[in-house]
Formats: structure tokens, C-alpha cells, sequence
């Protein structure tokens, strides 16, 4: 049993990994929302969900923003805000900031964006001090889209793409230990 902890939090997406099944041995909260964008995200974020001290914490959030029509800038400004706030909570926590997957035939979710988005993001968690956790290239085909044997709808992942998902976060733990 893994004692330190691991907690996702994000939407609808980290909301269908099933934690319980592919990260066994290891103890995981996962605050994943149907719905949410970061702004509820950061309404949801208190003190409470952080009582088990996790030493982990994966952040996977923005999709949503998008289809709400926000910018980037509004959208890195309320990630910075989750950071600080768990950050405030967990000081010793790696905080992982999670990259938005790609998408398959999902106009209001354009690839184009969503790595520009990724990019940014990237350089908001070198700015924070925090980790960039990029499962972006892990997801794509050759077309830069959301792997067919991924999705059912364009968005969520099928169970391959959580096994895939769960594999690259178990390498990366076992790497920083």
C-alpha cells in the first residue's frame, strides 16, 4: 500500500477513472466532477479534501473552460488559483499539472487549441514550481487526434485509454521515488 496518497482532481474525464481497478495497492481519492471548469474546480477546492496529506496530487482540468468560451489567460488564472490553494493546504505535495487530452471530432474542443493550451499550461507549472504530467502525445494518432480506440464519443476515454492512463501515471510515481 502505497502510504503517501495520491488525489485527482478534475472533470468528468478523471471523474470515469476508476482508480479502485487500475491503481490498486495504492491509496487514491479522486475528486473527479462531471461538468466542472475550473471554476468550479476552485469552488470545490477546501481544506477538508486534503485531511489524508496525499503526497500526490494530479490536476486535470480546462476542458470544459473551453466550451464555456473562456479564454486561456482566464483559464491558467483559475489553475493558478487551485494550485495556490492546495498548495496552501499540502505544502509538501507534488502537484502535478495534468495536460488536457486531445479530442476526436469534437468542434467545440478544437486539437489546435488544446495544445496551445497544453503549452501554456506547461510554462504556468515551470512558473509555479510545480510538475507538468504531458499525456498528451500518449493519446494522439497520426493526425494529432484523439486515438480512435480511445473514445466512444470524441471526449471520454474508454477503459484502454484509462489502463494507458493509469500505466504512464504509475511510471512516473515509481520514477520520482
Amino acid at each position: 500500500m502505497n502510504e503517501a496518497g495520491i488525489i485527482l482532481i478534475g472533470d468528468s474525464i478523471t471523474a470515469g477513472f476508476n482508480v479502485h481497478e487500475l491503481l490498486k495497492g495504492h491509496r487514491v481519492v479522486n475528486y473527479g466532477v462531471s461538468g466542472d471548469s475550473t471554476q468550479e474546480c476552485l469552488e470545490r477546492i477546501t481544506t477538508a479534501r486534503f485531511d489524508s496529506s496525499p503526497g500526490h496530487i494530479y490536476l486535470c482540468i480546462g476542458t470544459n473552460d473551453l466550451v464555456r468560451d473562456r479564454t486561456n489567460t482566464e483559464i491558467l488564472t483559475n489553475i493558478r488559483r487551485i494550485v495556490e490553494r492546495v498548495r496552501s493546504s499540502v505544502p509538501k505535495a507534488v502537484i502535478r499539472l495534468t495536460s488536457l487530452f486531445p479530442t476526436r471530432d469534437n468542434p467545440p474542443r478544437p486539437n489546435e487549441r488544446i495544445r496551445g493550451f497544453n503549452a501554456e499550461l506547461e510554462r504556468l507549472s515551470v512558473e509555479l514550481g510545480e510538475e507538468y504530467f504531458d499525456l498528451h502525445p500518449h493519446f494522439t494518432d497520426e493526425y494529432g487526434d484523439l486515438k480512435k480506440e480511445f473514445t466512444d464519443d470524441g471526449l471520454h476515454l474508454t477503459d484502454a485509454a484509462y489502463r494507458r492512463w493509469a500505466e504512464i501515471l504509475l511510471a512516473v510515481m515509481n520514477s520520482s521515488v
